[in-house]
């Protein structure tokens, strides 16, 4: 046996068909009688189940019987009735818009983006301040930054509808328009709809409020709860879609960029450094010629320097020998190389006492002899600035390629260069 809830969700069905073909038929010239509902039966054995189950999906799914609605744009015809939506348990009244205007009327959302370039952000900021507060708006968003090289500033005010063609104008008039962007988007349609979906919400929460008024069990009771509950949850989405769209109608939304001037930021003046080019230099020098079991000789003399960098350099040296008596120097010697620094001993980067090592090479003339003078040494640069190195070295060589063969020599020298 069908309950007593579900026998009334399907007399409600039916009667809501019967109210729907009624309204057809006053529409049409000839009006047929309305179908009446069946008087109720007693149902088969075994049909209680599947009865209920088709009046709950009934319930749901079946539309609200409503007036005949006016369509948007359309002429009002003779008995035509305005929906409205009334339950007193739900406090639900919302009215349609009135359809005796003969069109819809516009709702329109106005947004509009403006990029100013003006003398002074902070002021222009307050101008637009002034302006929006002076046409009864309000500025919901600012953000001004400052920088020493940029200001910007950002607003969105709104004002209303009414007034933006004003607003925008004065807006323009703040400083020099650099971009303009104006929309006007028209939510009539979507406004209607969702009025339409408010009303219809609102007579199935009246029916199932009444449904409720009259359900017996706990069950039925639940059942009807969680229906109201449902409905309720969309009344109170589509008022808050329509809450928004009223607020987006009535007040347009302007966005303005500011754009401060420019400050040129000066490079820095870099100070250049001279650089040498390189360092000539002049040195006094010893040499020791030692030639085993054919005796020794000693020379000393002078020499300039020509240093491109303390990695290669070319040095020059004239000897005369302790013993003898030409005119003239005993032993030319000119050889070539460079020197190293180490790092763990200060990389020669400091004022005094830099170590180094060092290699050379080149040609050499004793006695009318010639020679190839091939070897290496060591030193340390006494003091040494930007512009003068003063530096004491010892060079060892091997000479070799005479008649008289290869002999070792120990230079000694004492320099002094400069930068050029």
């Amino acid at each position: 046996m069908l309950s007593r809830v579900q026998f009334l969700l399907v007399l409600l069905v039916l009667s809501g068909c019967g109210q729907s073909a009624t309204a057809r038929d006053a529409e049409s010239p000839t009006a047929a009688p309305a179908l009446q509902p069946p008087p109720q039966a007693a149902p088969e054995p075994g049909a209680a189940a599947m009865a209920a189950s088709d009046a709950d999906m009934a319930a749901e799914a079946a539309p609200a019987p409503s007036p005949r609605a006016v369509a948007p744009g359309a002429p009002e015809q003779a008995g035509a009735t305005v929906p409205l939506a009334t339950s007193g348990a739900s406090g639900v009244v919302q009215a349609m818009p009135n359809a005796a205007s003969g069109a819809r009327a516009r709702m329109l959302d106005i947004e509009a983006h403006l990029t100013l370039q003006v003398p002074s952000v902070t002021r222009a900021a307050a101008e637009l301040r002034r302006l929006t507060l002076a046409s009864d708006g309000d500025v919901v968003e600012e953000s001004i930054q400052d920088t020493s090289s940029s200001a910007r500033g950002q607003l969105t005010l709104r004002v209303p509808t009414q007034a933006a063609e004003d607003v925008l104008r004065k807006v323009e008039a703040v400083g020099s328009v650099i971009s303009r962007q104006v929309t006007a988007r028209d939510v009539g349609k979507q406004y209607y709809d969702a009025t339409l979906r408010l009303a219809n919400l609102g007579w199935s929460l009246a029916r199932f409020e009444q449904i409720l008024a009259r359900a017996n069990s706990v069950d039925e009771i639940l059942r009807v709860e969680q229906e109201i509950s449902r409905v309720r949850g969309q009344i109170e989405q589509i008022k808050g879609e329509l809450r928004y769209l009223t607020d987006r109608t009535a007040r347009a939304t302007i966005h303005v960029s500011l754009l401060g001037p420019e400050v040129v930021v000066e490079p820095p003046v870099v100070t250049v450094q001279p650089e040498a080019k390189f360092h000539p230099g002049l040195r006094l020098t010893y040499l020791g010629d030692f030639w085993g079991a054919g005796g020794n000789a000693t020379y000393a003399g002078g020499g300039v320097s020509l240093r491109l960098s303390r990695h290669f350099s070319v040095d020059i040296d004239g000897l005369r020998s302790s013993t003898g008596d030409a005119p003239g120097p005993d032993l030319f010697l000119a050889t070539a190389g460079g020197e190293l620094y180490s790092d763990f001993l200060g990389g020669g980067q400091r004022k005094w006492l830099n170590p180094y090592l060092g290699f050379r090479a080149g040609y050499a003339r004793r006695l009318g002899k010639n020679e190839i003078a091939a070897g290496g040494g060591f030193g340390v640069e006494i003091f040494k600035t930007d512009f003068l190195t003063i530096d004491l070295d010892a060079r060892f060589y091997g000479l070799f390629g005479s008649a008289e063969g290869a002999h070792l020599a120990v230079q000694p020298a004492l320099g002094a260069n400069v930068a050029f």
